[in-house]
């Protein structure tokens, strides 16, 4: 694999910083993000200060003989999700980054802090050796990147967090707001799949439309068992 032309971590902060900012670096990911068998490379910077959650603002990456990408957090990136990556591979040694891979596309995964008013979540692709942001908003529950067609296509399944306010133990269950899991088509710009998404949430949960409410009860099960709305 070659590493000509390789941009370096000081080179990069100094061409994107002017003299009276001081970057402080958090992680430098160096490998082949485009299938070119080019070194690449990942920097995250930009720490929150001492005593404040989460572990980098800044993200930029640099595509080795193409070109870059900088994107800023709405509020602070974090470490990798736990639950997430013990049900996906990661194609990179990173607590802080996710990486997908296949053929034809990659995708970076980056996994806010999270707030009680939710959690930042961020979608990159990389396509014909150009770095996109495609997804940059609230997915509180990332849980599984599969092909759900089989049809080579990469999805992301997940969901919003909802709140359990009731128990009933007689029924060994919960009652909650509607959160409806979500289905994004990576490949699509990461837009719902709403075909998929409803066959999903029918199949495992309840299906009552994308949007969460707090009016709509449904009646979880602790272990085994059928979901149901509580009317």
């Amino acid at each position: 694999m070659s590493n000509q032309s390789l941009v370096t971590t000081d080179r990069i902060i100094k061409r994107n910083n002017d003299s009276t900012t001081k970057t402080k670096l958090v992680e430098t990911i160096i490998t082949d993000l485009n299938n070119d068998d080019k070194l690449d490379t990942i920097i995250l910077t930009d720490p929150p200060v001492i005593g404040d959650p989460g572990e980098f603002k800044k993200v930029f990456i640099s595509l080795n003989g193409y070109g870059n990408l900088s994107i800023v957090a709405k509020e602070v990136w974090d470490n990798l999700d736990s639950l997430f990556v013990l049900e996906n591979r990661n194609k990179i040694k990173s607590n802080r980054v996710f990486v997908f891979k296949n053929s034809k596309l990659t995708f970076i995964l980056l996994f806010g802090y999270g707030f009680g008013s939710g959690r930042e979540f961020t979608v990159i692709q990389i396509k014909d050796n150009i770095s996109k942001k495609i997804f940059d908003d609230q997915l509180d529950e990332p849980i599984k990147l599969k092909d759900f067609r089989n049809d080579k296509e990469v999805e992301l399944l997940g969901r919003n967090g909802g709140e359990i306010y009731e128990t009933v133990d007689s029924l060994d269950a919960d009652i909650g707001v509607y959160s409806p899991y979500y289905i994004y088509n990576l490949n699509n710009n990461c837009k719902i799949d709403l075909e998929l998404t409803k066959k999903y949430n029918e199949e495992n949960y309840v299906w009552a439309g994308l949007k969460y409410s707090e009016k709509i009860k449904v009646l979880n099960p602790r272990k085994k068992g059928k979901h149901r709305i509580i009317k």
